[in-house]
């Protein structure tokens, strides 16, 4: 097992649990259900991995939290509470913010992220590729599509797999 970053509020465990949380919770079931959309010819089915990490959320241990990404969607001065900073202009994340919004409103208007996606950013394609099961994964400055981690598919596998008795 390697090491984990160990934080003062959390146990030895925490980043592998999240990590399996996370996985059985959001990420599986995202991927399986883009690739029952494939399975049945549905060719309007995205995938995504939000992967911009904020510097205080990782500071806390917190990684890259649930619905983090609204922020960026609808512009950290819209979202109630108490926004990452990085989201906001000048922030080390300010940069992704104009990228997903161009994603989601060429969706609103098209039924399609890339019709009026913003210029110069990656084609979003749909979960399957000749290559395997892909998804775009979102980064600062490096949003790309890029293949689902082997890993990630033999975890997805497993959970799948005691599904039923987990009661998902």
């Amino acid at each position: 097992m390697s090491e984990q970053p160990q934080f003062n509020t959390t146990g030895y465990y925490f980043r592998a649990c999240a990590q399996a949380y996370g996985d059985m919770r959001y990420t599986c079931p995202g991927i399986n259900i883009t690739a029952q959309y494939q399975a049945y010819n549905v060719s309007t089915a995205w995938n995504y991995l939000w992967n911009v990490t904020d510097p205080a959320l990782a500071a806390a241990g917190l990684g890259v939290t649930h619905t983090v990404e609204l922020n960026a969607i609808f512009g950290p001065e819209n979202i109630p509470g108490s926004p990452p900073a990085s989201y906001f202009p000048g922030g080390v994340n300010a940069a992704i913010v104009p990228v997903i919004q161009g994603y989601w409103s060429s969706f609103i208007r098209s039924y399609n992220p890339n019709t009026y996606r913003l210029a110069g950013t990656p084609v979003w394609q749909t979960q399957g590729t000749s290559l395997g099961p892909s998804r775009m994964v979102f980064r600062t400055n490096a949003t790309a599509m890029a293949l689902i981690d082997q890993a990630v598919v033999r975890r997805c596998n497993y959970f799948y797999s005691i599904g039923a008795s987990l009661q998902q």
